[in-house]
C-alpha cells in the first residue's frame, strides 16, 4: 500500500460524492490501475478478475480469485475481503455469481450502478442475467478525472521522481561522447540513476529498477517514439538527438526528454531548438486552471508553425500512478477538458522530420491555484556531446 488510511477513505468519499452526483447506488471496479488508486492492493497477482465494490452507503468489498489467497487481506485497506473460489478463468461464473449475491447486500441490486468496463462485456451481462433491475452507467472517465487530480502525498512522490529523473541527465551525459553507443550509455546511466535512489532511499522494495534513460541520435531519434533498448547507435558528430529518463518510484510516473548535439550546434540546428523550447515555455505559462487542454496544444502547435515547423503530435498527456492518459486525458485538438489544480501533465513540443535527427522537448508539470511549476528542473540550454 503506498498511501495511509487516511487517503484512502478520503479517496472513497471522493468517488461517493460524484457518484450520489450522478444519482447512481455505487460502483464496480475492475481495472488494476483504478483498483490500486482505491484500494491500495497492488495489481493483481494473477490473470484471474480482482473486484472492487464501493456502495454510496454502506462499507465497500473486495473479491479476488482464492488462487490469491492471504494476497490481498496484507495488502489493501479493505476490511471486507472475499475470495470468489478457486476457478479458472475466463469463466466468468464463479465471479459473476458472487457479485450477484453480493450487491443486494450493500443496496445495489437494483437502479443505476457504475462500472469502469464497457457496460456490455460479458461480466455486465451476467449481473443483469441474475439482477435484471439493475442498470450500469460508464464510469471510466470519472475516476481518470479524479486520479488526475493529485493529493499533497501524491504531489511528493512525483516530486521525488522528477528529482531522480534529472540526475540521469547528469548520469548521461558523464558517459555520452562522440563515438559512444547509445545503447551503452542509457544502460550505463540507468544503472547509475538506480545506484543513487537505492542508497538514498532505502525504503524502496522493488524488483524492478524503477527508471529508465532512452537515448537517440540521428535517425534512431527521428519519430514521436523513445528510442528502443534494442537500438545501438553510434553517436557521431553533427547529430541532434534527445535524452528521455522515466521515473516509476511507487508506481507513479514521470517523464521529461532534452535535446542533444553532437558536437557543436549549427545555426539551423540552435534555431530549431530554440523553436521547440519557446513552444514549451509558451504552452507551460498557459497550463492554468480552468484553461482547455486543446487550446493549450494549439498554442504550442502555433508557436512552431509561425516558425515554419510543422507540429504533427499530441502536445502532452496526464501523468500520475501506473503512466498517462488514464481516460482519454491527452493534449491534442480534440480533448476539450479543462485543467484543474493539482493535476500533472507531461508537456511535449519537438520536431522530426531532419536528416540529422529529431529532436524533443518535455517536462512534467504541475498545474496550481496561481502560476504553473516545473517538477522537472533540468537546464533549457541545449545539450552537447563532444
Amino acid at each position: 500500500m503506498n498511501f495511509e488510511k487516511e487517503e484512502y477513505v478520503s479517496r472513497c468519499e471522493r468517488l461517493r460524492g460524484s457518484l450520489v452526483a450522478l444519482g447512481l447506488k455505487g460502483i464496480i471496479v475492475t481495472r488494476g490501475v483504478y483498483m490500486t488508486y482505491l484500494t491500495g492492493a497492488p495489481p493483481q497477482a494473477t490473470d484471474r478478475p480482482v473486484i472492487f465494490v464501493l456502495p454510496v452507503q454502506k462499507d465497500p468489498i473486495l473479491l479476488y480469485p482464492a488462487l490469491d489467497m492471504g494476497y490481498y487481506e496484507k495488502s489493501t485497506w479493505v476490511k471486507d475481503v472475499r475470495n470468489w473460489g478457486p476457478h479458472d478463468f475466463p469463466s466468468v461464473v464463479p465471479h459473476s455469481k458472487m457479485l450477484a449475491k453480493i450487491l443486494p447486500e450493500v443496496s445495489m441490486s437494483a437502479g443505476k450502478i457504475g462500472i469502469d468496463i464497457i457496460p456490455d462485456s460479458p461480466l455486465v451481462s451476467a449481473i443483469r442475467s441474475a439482477l435484471p433491475r439493475t442498470e450500469f452507467s460508464p464510469c471510466a472517465t470519472i475516476l481518470a478525472e479524479m486520479m488526475a487530480v493529485k493529493s499533497p502525498k501524491e504531489i511528493e512522490v512525483m516530486k521525488l521522481n522528477a528529482k531522480y529523473a534529472d540526475y540521469a541527465y547528469d548520469a548521461a551525459m558523464k558517459h555520452a561522447k562522440i563515438g559512444a553507443n547509445t545503447l551503452e550509455v542509457a544502460m550505463t546511466a540507468t544503472a547509475d540513476t538506480c545506484r543513487k535512489l537505492f542508497a538514498e532511499v532505502p525504503e524502496l522494495k522493488i524488483r524492478a529498477p524503477p527508471i529508465a534513460v532512452d537515448m537517440g541520435f540521428g535517425e534512431e531519434a527521428n519519430s514521436c517514439l523513445h528510442a528502443t533498448w534494442s537500438a545501438s547507435h553510434k553517436i557521431t558528430k553533427g547529430e541532434l538527438g534527445r535524452i528521455n529518463p522515466r521515473c516509476s518510484i511507487f508506481n507513479y510516473t514521470v517523464l521529461t526528454g532534452r535535446p542533444v548535439v553532437a558536437g557543436e550546434p549549427t545555426t539551423e540546428q540552435t534555431k530549431v531548438i530554440k523553436a521547440v523550447w519557446g513552444a514549451e515555455k509558451a504552452a507551460f505559462e498557459a497550463m492554468k486552471p480552468g484553461r482547455i487542454v486543446s487550446e493549450i496544444h494549439k498554442i504550442a502547435k502555433d508557436f512552431l508553425k509561425e516558425r515554419g515547423y510543422n507540429w504533427l503530435c499530441r502536445t502532452g498527456y496526464e501523468l500520475g500512478l501506473f503512466g498517462h492518459g488514464w481516460g482519454g486525458l491527452m493534449m491534442t485538438e480534440a480533448v476539450n477538458r479543462q485543467l484543474k489544480a493539482n493535476m500533472t501533465w507531461r508537456l511535449i513540443t519537438g520536431w522530426w522530420g531532419r536528416k540529422d535527427g529529431g529532436i524533443q522537448c518535455s517536462d512534467t508539470i504541475l498545474v496550481t491555484d496561481e502560476e504553473p511549476e516545473f517538477l522537472t528542473k533540468y537546464t533549457h540550454e541545449p545539450l552537447v556531446v563532444s
